[in-house]
């Protein structure tokens, strides 16, 4: 009987952002604490006696969505900034970030090859400046180690589900995820469709739930 009133907080402020990516442009990036509207969402889901998945891949893609506006604001305000200093003949132009409000379709990969060549073309033009910078240089992400642990998570999480799918041909979602805690599900909800991107599993909705099957063309191997 909590769902309904639970779910009812969510669309009002300032939990709508996260299911409401229009409510999200409305606002400036930097007034929203992603991480302290995640804690409260989750709060108000784990009071839910079912997990609402549709719910949780809103907030996962709304999430996204803010920290990809910070880092364009970011960018932008650095170019002003760099405008804003003399120019000489010996200084090289400044990398422009392409500052546009859509959201991709891209894989896990395209992803991190996308953040490894702008953290180098960035470095590259940094190293080329012979003023001295006005903001101290923070250090660059570890990209490489991220990109590992992401391949690690997703290598496990996908022979996982493939051994469960031999056994049993198929299973829903909420089988599947039963005992795990609350961030574990939303994890392996993710991983979930990143394997069936590859065209590994199939999945089907069932209501509020969702059927995973072994891909047809991968059985008779």
């Amino acid at each position: 009987m909590s769902e309904a009133p639970d779910h009812k907080s969510l669309s009002k402020p300032p939990l709508n952002v996260l299911l409401n990516p229009e409510a999200i442009r409305r606002q400036k990036p930097w007034d929203l604490d992603v991480e302290s509207l995640l804690e409260r969402f989750l709060s108000v889901i784990n009071k839910s006696e079912l997990l609402n998945l549709r719910l949780c891949g809103s907030a996962v893609v709304s999430s996204a969505l803010i920290y990809r506006l910070k880092v364009e604001t970011f960018f932008l305000f650095e170019k002003l900034r760099v405008e804003r200093k003399p120019i000489t003949s010996t200084e090289p132009p400044f990398f422009e970030m392409p500052f546009r409000h859509e959201l991709y379709s891209t894989s896990l990969e395209e992803l991190i090859s996308a953040l490894e060549r702008i953290l180098k073309e960035l470095s590259a033009e940094q190293r080329k400046e012979k003023h001295e910078s006005l903001i101290e240089p923070e250090p660059l992400l570890e990209v490489d180690k991220f990109s590992l642990q992401i391949k690690e998570l997703l290598s496990s999480f996908r022979s996982s589900l493939l051994d469960t799918l031999e056994r049993r041909g198929e299973i829903l979602f909420s089988e599947y995820v039963h005992g795990m805690e609350l961030f574990e599900s939303i994890q392996s909800f993710i991983l979930l469709l990143f394997v069936a991107t590859e065209g590994l599993v199939t999945l089907e909705q069932v209501g509020e739930d969702i059927r995973v099957k072994r891909e047809v063309r991968y059985l008779a191997r």
